[in-house]
């Protein structure tokens, strides 16, 4: 959720980044500021996990961990990037959303209750 700009939703895989998934989930609701890259939005967080099954190319929609500062980043476009992520999932809707996120917004990861 980006505060005020509306909703994205997202899975995660566990197969993907098994560790890094579970630390994850089991560290929501997370909130802090986004910030902008080149080709992707992140966000900090206090994970400390570290490399697997590491990638530096993302498709858009893509979502993956970056061990160096414990960032959640999401992709906007196709990209390659400098330093290694875990992939943990994927955006499945309200990408329009994520493309409007401008530095400062105030971003929310929760997880949605089953039903």
């Amino acid at each position: 959720m980006i505060s005020e700009k509306g909703t994205a939703n997202g899975e995660v895989f566990k197969h993907f980044a098994p560790r890094t998934v579970n630390d994850l989930l089991r560290s929501l609701p997370l909130q802090g500021r986004a910030n902008r890259a080149n080709s992707f939005i992140y966000m900090t967080s206090k994970l400390i996990v570290g490399g697997e099954k590491r990638r530096t190319t993302f498709s858009r929609s893509e979502m993956a961990f970056l061990p160096l500062n414990g960032s959640i980043c999401l992709f906007l476009m196709e990209s390659k990037v400098e330093r290694p992520m875990n992939p943990i999932g994927r955006i499945t809707s309200g990408m329009e959303v994520l493309d409007g996120v401008t530095p400062g917004d105030v971003m929310e990861i929760q997880e949605l209750a089953s039903a």
